[in-house]
This record gives C-alpha cells, sequence and structure tokens, in this order.
C-alpha cells in the first residue's frame, strides 16, 4: 500500500530482527520506523518506558528518509534482555509525551529501577552498606505507594464513607473575599485536586465559604498558603460521632525496647477516604470563577473527619496493631522493631497492606530505619524519650502573657510538657493563681520567676526514660502546703542505676491546706499511685518507696487506722512495695556542711583529700600524650600519686562526691586550717582584727566560708581544687567555662576561681575533640588576582535537580574570574566524562585558560581530567572542603539561582528551559567589582534586548572610539579588581588573626570522617598530633596517626589547611587530677 506523503501522526522506531543484549552490555541494533516513511531528517526520542521495565536505554538519534541506521541500545540489568520486534525503541520528538502500548506479556515483568529514583527517602544515615541495600531495595520496590504533591493522589479502596445529616436544614454561604494572590492559589489548588479524582464539579443547593490561610514557612518572596473550609455552620446539622482516640502515653510506651523505627504520613490523609455519594453535597463549596464543586474524598473540617478516619485507620491496621506491629495515631503510623531484619519484614507487611488499599503516603514526611525519630513533637529511642527540638525552639520564643487568655496558651503547652518538669505545680503556681475569677490580671516578679524557670526547664530538658515493665520500680513522694509532687524512677539493668520515668504533682485543695504534714505526705504517696497505677501495677518487679518522713515507715503496719489514713492503706494494699526512710535529700546546699560533723584525726592534707575525692584519678579527661614541660612536676608527685589511686579505686559512685564533702566537715576544716593562703584568713577572723582586706569571709562552725550574692559559700583550699573543676566539668556534662564556673560558685568559691576554671575546659580533652562551636575561621585572606580575561577560571557543578524534559538533572558552571563572565550547560549526571566536555566546549569558545579552579570532587581530580589539564598546561586549583577557596563560582552560582528561582516561580515551567535565560540575565547586569555587566567586559558592547528602547546606530567614527574605550577599559580592569579585592580583604580579616604554627607544636585536626554521623562520629577533632612542617601561611604538615591494612596504627603526615587546625592545650600540672 502506497503510503499517504501527507499522513500526520506519530513515527515510531522498532528494530529489523530480535536481538539478545547480555547484562551490562551495549550492542548496536539496525532499526526501521513504522507505519510511514520519512520525508525529511526526523529527530527520535528514546522510549523511557524500556527504561522502567526492562532497563534498556536507548540515547536520542536522528534518521533520514529511507535510512536504515544502527543505534546504541544499552543493558543496564544484570540479566540478557530480548529486544523483539514489537517493542517501540523511540518517537517522533514532536510526540514525546505519547503513551506507548506494551504487548500483555511485557506488562507483567517486574524489574526494580537502580537507574533513576524517583524519590530521595529519608533513610538512616549510620546503616551499613548491607543494610543499605536492603532498605533501598524494599523502598524501591514500594516506591508507587509514595507521592511527592497532592496531584498524584487517587481515592484509596476503603469503602465509601456515609455521614448522617439533618437534610430538613441547608447551608447556604457565600465566600470571603480574596486577593490575586489567593485566588491563583485556590485555582490551582483545585485544578490538582480535579485531577487527582478528589472534587467534582456540581449544583448542590449547599456552599460553605472557603478562605486561604497562610503557613508558617510563609514570606514575601515565597508565599505558602493552605486552602480551609469554613464548615462551622455546617457541622451544627451533623450526627455527631463518638470514637475513642489513641491514648498518647500508651503510644509512647509502646516504644520501649523497640530500637528500629520509621514513621510515616498519609499524604492528605483524610481526602484519601470516598465519601459516599449521599452526602457529598454538603461539603460543596464555590471557586473564585463561579463554579460550583463537591468532594469526593472526605475533606478537613468536618467534626466527625477525625473519628471517621480513626476508626478506618484501626480497621486498616487491625490485624498488624494486635501483633504489636505498629502504632497509629490519625495519618501517623510508626513501625518499630528490636532488629533490622525484623524491622524489613514488617516494613514490608505494612506496605502490602497500602498497597492493597491503595493508600498512598507522603515521601517527604516519612523516614525510615532510624534510631531516633520524632512522634508526637517527642524525641523517642528504645530507651529515652525527650523533647523534640522543634518544640525546644518553639518554647523559646514564647513571650511573657499580656492578658489571661494568651496566658492560658502558655500554661497549655507547659502542662502538656509538665512530665519532664520535677515539682511543677509548686513552681507554676503563681501562674495559676493568675487564672483565678476574683484575681485581676498583674504580672509580676513572682510570675516571671515562674515563667522563666519553666522555660528555662523545658529549653533543656531531661530525657526520661520509656517505661520497662522488667525493670525495678522506685517512687517518690513529696508534699508542701502548696502542691503535691511525685516521680517514678527505673533502675538500668546494666548500670543499676535508678534513671527518672516521669514526673507529677497537683495543687492542693482549701480543705488540705488545714492538714498536718504527715497526713500530707501520705496523700502525696497515694497521689504518686493512682498517677502511676498502669506502672505499678505489676508484682513481677520490685517497687521500693524512697521517703524523708520517717513515720510512713509504719503506715502499712498500723493496728487500728482511722480517717482518711485508712482508706489510704485500703487503696495502698492493691500493691506490692517497701517503703524506705532517706534522712534528708541529697542536694548541694552548703548549710548542711554543718549537720554532721566528723570527728577530728591528725591525718597529712593528700590524705584527706583522698578521703573526700576518692575517684579522681581514674575519671580525669586530661590526656597527656607526649612528655612536656610540666612532666617533671608530675613525676616528682609519682609516688604520692600511686598511693592516692589505690584509695581512690575503692570509690563507686562517682557523683555522690559532694556528700563526702558534705558529710565530712571536720576534714575540709582541716584542709582550710592546712592551706597558707586560708589560714592567715582565718587567723585573722578568730583574732577578729579590724583591718582584713576582704570583709566578706566569715567564720562558721570552724569552717571558712565567703559572702557571694547574698550567699555563704565554702572556700575550697588550694589541695582540692582540681577535683572540685573535675566533679563539676567532667561528670556534669562538660560544660563551657562560663556554665562551670556559675555551677560551682552556688556550694564553693576561691580566689582564682575564674582563671582555673577557663584553664581546665581549654585543657580538657574531651572538650577539645568535641568541640562544635560556630567561631570566625582563622587566617586571613589572599586574594589571587588574574592576568587577563578567561586566564583563570572556575568550574562547578550544581544539581541533583528534579529531571528536566531532556531528563538532565545537573548544569555546569564556569566562571571567568576576570570579567565574572558566567557559562553554563545543563548536563544529565555529574560525572568525569560531562567535566571534559564542558571544559572543551568553553575552551572551543574563548581559549586555553593558565589557571582552572574548584572542589576536590572525584570528577574533577581523576586520572582523565588531571591528564587532560596536564596536556593543555593548565595549572589546577583544586581545594578539599575548603568552599570558600573557590568562592568566584559560588556566589555567582547564588546569584544565577536567585534569578532562576524567579522564572520558575513565575512561570512554574522546566528549569532547564530558563537556564540560558537566567545566565544571559546575569551577564548582561551590572556588577559591583568591574563597574559593568560581564557581557560587555567581555564583548565591549552591550548587547539589545527585546522590548527595551535602543540607541541610534552608532557611525563608523563612533565605533572605533567605543573600540578604543573598551580597550582602556580592559587595561584598567585589573585595577578595578584588586581594588575590590582590596576591600573585601579588610572585611574578612575584621575580627580575624593570623594563626601561626611552630615546627614541633601540639595540634588538633578535623576529624574526616564524613560517612558517619552522631553517634559514631563521636568527635569532631582528633589529637593531639605533631605540626612536622609549614608549606605555606594556610596550609601544614603534620604527622597524624591512621589504621594500616593489619588493623595496626601508622604515622602518617598529611597537608591540613588552618580551618581544620586548632592547638592542642596542655593542663598545667596543678589541675590535673
Amino acid at each position: 500500500m502506497e503510503v499517504d506523503k501527507f499522513y500526520s501522526g506519530p513515527t515510531f522506531v522498532k528494530p529489523v530482527k530480535q536481538v539478545a543484549i547480555p547484562p551490562r552490555t551495549v550492542r548496536w541494533v539496525k532499526v526501521t520506523t513504522t507505519p510511514h516513511q520519512l520525508f525529511e531528517d526526523t529527530t527520535f526520542v528514546g522510549n523511557p518506558k524500556l527504561l522502567k521495565h526492562y532497563k534498556l536505554m536507548v540515547s536520542d538519534f536522528v534518521l533520514g528518509p529511507g535510512e536504515r541506521k544502527f543505534i546504541q541500545i544499552t543493558n543496564l540489568s544484570n540479566k540478557q534482555q530480548e529486544v523483539n520486534l514489537e517493542l517501540n525503541l523511540a518517537v517522533d520528538s514532536e510526540y514525546e509525551e505519547i503513551f506507548y502500548p506494551f504487548p500483555e506479556e511485557v506488562s507483567s515483568v517486574e524489574v526494580q529501577d537502580n537507574v533513576q529514583e524517583k524519590f530521595e527517602f529519608n533513610l538512616n544515615e549510620e546503616l551499613t552498606e548491607e543494610q543499605k541495600q536492603k532498605a533501598m531495595e524494599l523502598l524501591r520496590k514500594y516506591s508507587h505507594v509514595f507521592v511527592s504533591h497532592v496531584s498524584e493522589l487517587k481515592r484509596c479502596k476503603y469503602p465509601p464513607i456515609k455521614i448522617d445529616y439533618d437534610k430538613t436544614k441547608v447551608v447556604r454561604q457565600r465566600n470571603y473575599r480574596m486577593s490575586p494572590d489567593e485566588k491563583d492559589f485556590v485555582e490551582n489548588y483545585i485544578k490538582d485536586h480535579l485531577k487527582a479524582d478528589l472534587v467534582e464539579y456540581c449544583t448542590s443547593v449547599y456552599s460553605t465559604p472557603i478562605l486561604v490561610v497562610k503557613k508558617p514557612n510563609h514570606t514575601k518572596d515565597n508565599p505558602s498558603f493552605r486552602l480551609v473550609q469554613d464548615f462551622r455552620k455546617t457541622n451544627k446539622i451533623l450526627t455527631d460521632i463518638k470514637y475513642p482516640i489513641p491514648d498518647q502515653q500508651e503510644l509512647i510506651d509502646s516504644f520501649q525496647g523497640k530500637y528500629w523505627h520509621s514513621v510515616t504520613d498519609n499524604c492528605s490523609g483524610y481526602t484519601q477516604l470516598t465519601l459516599h455519594p449521599s452526602c457529598r453535597d454538603i461539603t460543596a463549596f464555590d471557586s473564585p470563577s463561579g463554579s460550583r464543586l463537591r468532594w469526593k474524598g472526605m475533606p478537613q473540617g468536618l467534626s466527625v473527619a477525625p473519628a471517621l478516619y480513626a476508626l478506618a485507620m484501626d480497621h486498616l491496621l487491625m490485624k498488624m496493631k494486635k501483633m504489636k506491629k505498629v502504632l497509629n495515631y490519625f495519618d501517623d503510623t510508626h513501625i518499630g522493631t528490636e532488629t533490622f531484619e525484623q524491622h524489613l519484614e514488617v516494613l514490608e507487611e505494612y506496605f502490602q497492606l497500602l498497597e492493597e488499599f491503595d493508600i498512598k503516603l507522603n515521601i517527604k514526611k516519612s523516614t525510615f530505619f532510624q534510631k531516633k525519630v520524632t512522634f508526637l513533637g517527642l524525641e523517642l529511642d528504645g530507651k529515652t524519650v525527650s523533647v523534640s527540638r522543634k518544640r525546644i525552639d518553639a518554647i523559646r520564643k514564647i513571650k511573657p502573657p499580656q492578658n489571661k487568655d494568651q496566658l492560658r496558651s502558655v500554661l497549655g503547652i507547659f502542662n502538656y510538657n509538665r512530665k519532664f518538669i520535677k515539682s511543677y505545680t509548686t513552681i507554676a503556681q503563681p501562674l495559676n493563681e493568675l487564672l483565678k475569677q476574683e484575681v485581676e490580671f498583674e504580672w509580676t516578679d513572682s510570675q516571671q520567676n515562674a515563667f522563666d524557670q519553666i522555660k528555662n526547664i523545658l529549653s533543656n530538658p531531661p530525657s526520661l526514660r520509656l517505661y520497662n515493665p522488667k525493670s525495678n520500680n522506685r517512687v517518690c513522694g513529696d508534699a508542701s502546703y502548696q502542691g503535691l509532687g511525685c516521680s517514678l524512677y527505673q533502675q538500668d539493668p546494666d548500670t543499676k542505676r535508678y534513671a527518672p520515668v516521669a514526673f507529677a504533682g497537683r495543687k492542693l485543695k482549701d480543705s488540705e491546706k488545714k492538714l498536718p504534714i504527715y497526713y500530707l505526705e501520705c496523700a502525696a504517696l497515694v497521689y504518686a499511685f493512682v498517677v502511676f497505677r498502669c506502672y505499678l501495677q505489676n508484682r513481677n518487679v520490685e517497687t521500693e518507696v524512697l521517703t524523708d518522713h520517717q513515720s510512713l515507715q509504719s503506715l502499712l503496719s498500723t493496728d487500728k487506722p482511722e480517717g482518711p489514713i485508712a482508706k489510704h492503706i485500703m487503696f495502698l494494699s492493691e500493691f506490692k512495695f517497701t517503703i524506705k526512710y532517706r534522712p534528708g535529700k541529697k542536694n548541694l546546699d552548703a548549710d548542711t556542711l554543718s549537720r554532721h560533723p566528723v570527728e577530728e584525726t591528725e591525718n597529712t592534707v593528700d590524705e584527706m583529700v583522698d578521703e573526700l575525692f576518692p575517684e579522681r584519678v581514674q575519671q580525669s579527661s586530661y590526656v597527656n600524650p607526649v612528655t612536656t614541660r610540666g612532666q617533671l612536676a608530675k613525676e616528682q608527685k609519682a609516688e604520692e600519686q600511686a598511693k592516692l589511686l589505690d584509695l581512690r579505686n575503692e570509690a563507686e559512685d562517682n557523683s555522690e562526691i559532694l556528700n563526702f564533702v558534705l558529710n565530712k566537715s571536720s576534714i575540709v576544716r582541716d584542709l582550710q586550717q592546712s592551706d597558707q593562703e586560708l589560714a592567715v584568713i582565718i587567723q585573722q577572723l578568730q583574732e577578729q582584727t579590724e583591718d582584713r582586706e576582704d570583709p566578706n569571709f566569715k567564720l562558721k562552725d570552724g569552717l571558712l566560708y565567703r559572702k557571694h550574692d547574698n550567699k555563704l559559700l565554702i572556700v575550697v583550699p588550694r589541695s582540692c581544687r582540681k577535683y572540685i573543676l573535675a566533679e563539676f566539668h567532667d561528670n556534669r556534662g562538660h560544660r563551657r567555662h562560663k556554665h562551670l564556673m556559675e555551677n560551682i560558685l552556688t556550694t564553693f568559691w576561691w580566689q582564682t576561681i575564674n582563671k582555673d576554671a577557663l584553664t581546665y575546659v581549654q585543657s580538657c580533652h574531651f572538650c577539645m575533640t568535641t568541640e562544635n562551636n560556630p567561631m570566625m575561621k582563622p587566617g586571613f585572606l589572599k586574594p589571587v588576582t588574574p592576568k587577563r580575561m578567561f586566564s583563570d577560571i572556575s568550574c562547578d557543578f550544581v544539581g541533583e535537580f528534579k529531571a528536566s524534559k531532556n531528563k538532565n538533572k545537573h548544569f555546569c558552571v564556569i566562571v571567568d574570574a576576570y570579567t565574572k563572565y558566567m557559562w553554563t550547560k545543563p548536563v544529565k549526571t555529574a560525572d568525569t566524562v560531562n567535566a571534559i566536555q564542558c571544559l572543551e566546549e568553553f575552551t572551543l569558545s574563548y581559549g586555553i585558560c593558565d589557571t582552572y579552579t574548584s572542589d576536590s570532587a572525584s570528577y574533577f581530580t581523576s586520572f582523565v581530567f588531571q591528564e587532560m589539564l596536564s596536556k593543555w598546561d593548565v595549572f589546577h586549583n583544586a581545594f578539599r572542603k575548603i568552599p570558600h577557596c573557590n568562592g568566584q563560582c559560588e556566589r555567582s552560582i547564588q546569584s544565577l539561582k536567585k534569578i532562576l528561582c524567579e522564572f520558575l516561580l513565575q512561570f512554574e515551567e522546566d528549569w532547564e528551559s530558563y537556564l540560558q535565560l537566567a545566565t544571559f540575565f546575569y551577564n548582561i547586569n551590572y556588577h559591583d567589582t568591574i563597574k559593568c555587566s560581564p557581557f560587555y567586559a567581555v564583548h565591549g558592547f552591550h548587547p539589545v534586548v527585546p522590548g527595551i528602547l535602543q540607541l541610534l546606530p552608532a557611525s563608523e567614527e563612533k565605533l572605533n572610539i567605543q573600540i578604543k574605550n573598551h580597550t582602556n577599559f580592559l587595561e584598567n580592569l585589573k585595577s578595578r579588581i584588586e581594588l575590590a579585592q582590596a576591600k573585601t580583604k579588610e572585611y574578612y580579616d575584621k575580627g580575624r588573626k593570623q594563626v601561626t604554627y611552630s615546627i614541633g607544636q601540639l595540634v588538633r585536626v578535623k576529624n574526616e570522617a564524613d560517612d558517619l554521623s552522631w553517634p559514631n562520629k563521636k568527635v569532631n577533632w582528633i589529637g593531639p598530633y605533631k605540626v612536622v612542617g609549614k608549606k605555606s601561611s594556610h596550609f601544614y604538615y603534620v604527622m597524624v596517626q591512621e589504621k594500616d591494612s593489619q588493623g595496626g596504627q601508622r604515622e602518617v603526615v598529611k597537608e591540613y589547611h588552618l580551618i581544620n587546625m586548632r592547638p592542642y592545650n596542655e593542663r598545667p600540672p596543678e589541675l590535673i587530677t
């Protein structure tokens, strides 16, 4: 049959004969066109579905009339693939978006797509390579259950939900007024939901108003809105539905013993449920353009929606929840297991369930295979629970309330987190008093102090232990005439220490305030068992009750209980526990020093110190790697230290150091009198000398105190100071100098406390290796002035972005340091091949450069790339982990991204289609450094831009003048660059200092374990190591240690930049414990 010359339609390319392509192999396959011939050269685009189903990749190519051409086909899979005669390999580029029909047997082939990831999954960075591979295989297998935008949604297969309502009443309201931006947002919102079949056009008599609210991340430059439907009147005609919401504390307790976590979020969970057609009319609303629509999925805002959604999710997850494999709170689902392998199995079962009901997850809000996750605003792992960082930041921003309504909102936030605050009721009492009706709102110092105290506690909240039904319990109750408080602790099976599980408290009733303290202490104990009943009604573990009220020990053995005590005893008889008396609370109050006198003994200073601080030697944070000038002094005391070590090894609890001090006041008194400086002060106080240098010293019960901030503090003798520093710093979180000093000054004082605390912290090995403080980088700026146009260029790849129509995900940027001229090119991947091609194309246009600056990515440091630069005699500056050394390119990329974003926000099209236009606009804009546009600096004239009024054409004489002026401009351009660099250097160097290191000096260097994160990467700095050489003012050679192939250590000399080095401070001998 003769083919019509004017036939219009798609032209496909198919193989001439069947070909078998081995795995990971490229084959040349002869192809032909169908269903008609070609009459001109035509560009064909490879079929993307081949990549998805067969993992066969076909590059774009051109065919001429009557031509049978060989094309390259790459088999990316691990098995042989058959290219049969029915496969459409490519299509005419004009019909690129066409749907490609496939034979039935092809569609049943399940091939995992390892070439291109549809989504970027939020995985735990600490996974091993094997674990990561297994996790990605599972997520790729079920990638179809994830969506990234509402337009990809569709209603799930759960039975339609029917809502009962009063059909005799009609709700009809008109829309609120909207701004143009809000109207555009609503129209786009409706367009996306129509595409997803979540709404439909209707003629309903109902109509509820819609309004647009700003999201928290809304900004003027980047507006972000949310559509809200006002169902307040509609909710009044709905039949109410009651369904229990999951208890949050019970959900949190279920995390115990589970060390692998995944949290998923249903994308627009409500709207995935289908509404029954009989009740869709009540959800109708009007668009800004005047059309009326109604929901096919269940919208948010209906009063019955939460109950119906919770019911549906419980029904779907019923089987897995019974097996305790998952738990959910509305659209948030948590999967927790003990081992990684169990997690894979449970997660696959969960995905299969989602697949069965066609439920979609939000990829952006889902996280997988984590050791710690955020759930319900809390950070949880298998052992502890703490307030999430996001919530802590929100609490820190809370401002003091201005009226009672604001106070109720603030107390609502505080009450939600009250279990993290010990004695919350007592602390918050001034705030609660303001809520009484008869009390006027007056914000005084007492309310401000309570407000600040709660904020400070919640800004650094403790990590509570998750309740373990197999661990022993400890209950502490306390009562005052302000309220009752209690706390629950559990014993760690490994360390045998008790950690807090929860705190609770309540205010006293008016009738209770008249009762004696004995009744209140008993009431506090009963309150603890009421609050923690679900934990304490466990007869398989021991429960210990600690009290500082001794009479409660005989509580349960009372022969004839009467009054309220009888009722309490009857209630407590249900529980199994023992009561232990603890004489006084363990605190740091200096006044308790005089409560427990100890008889004097004639011990030496070292023996008395040893008795007070028996554990200090083995807990020191100081590391002495090499012999220093202080080594001689330490060797002189070696015999004394050995004697101390034997005694100190007997200590069991390192946290009880202050109890030694407080319980042995006579030893402290003797140590003060043995100190020469303190002995003089004590003698002056005993003789009541009037001309004392410091009148703040006091002598009380033989102990020397000093008044500081209206408090009496114990004066610490020189022999004990290092142990006090070690206790407050090493055993209490290694706080900074200021915090260390303030903590010590709550109980102790000595003359040089500021200097000693600073020296101790600066020489702490742990602090030096884990330091992560934002600070000014050392060293001054050293700018390099380019010699001529295109002699010094900088290059970098930007991406990865969403794939463009041409399947590109990156673009290459090359910037000339002399004219600031930018050149860009989109590429599919950032690799060596594209790096070479981009540099060759740039060179063909502008010539070979003298210096090529980039980062140390593998494609820039590969052998092939370096070989090409060597042949061209190009010097390569490849800076490793020092971004500012390639600052010319980095800064230009920022400007280009801003221009590109403006186009995408305005037109919302493919980013690649605007890349060259954005580059052009960058080049024609004025640049501060060169005082003109990069385009003019290169070409000597300003370009003609469409839509801009142009000047009259210049005459030949004026053209010659322009050429001459451009020549002069290029000659003066170097001086302009030098002037700009001088200003930049002045700003950069302000507040910095030039750090230098000498040969043999001890330093610590940046930990380069990039593939690790906390807690595997426990230190940010490693050392100490010796400086063995100097390359330049900014680079040094350091002798470091690293593992060899046999697992041992070997010394290697490495090159380090100043910003990756810090000095290592040696601790003075007098502060070494």
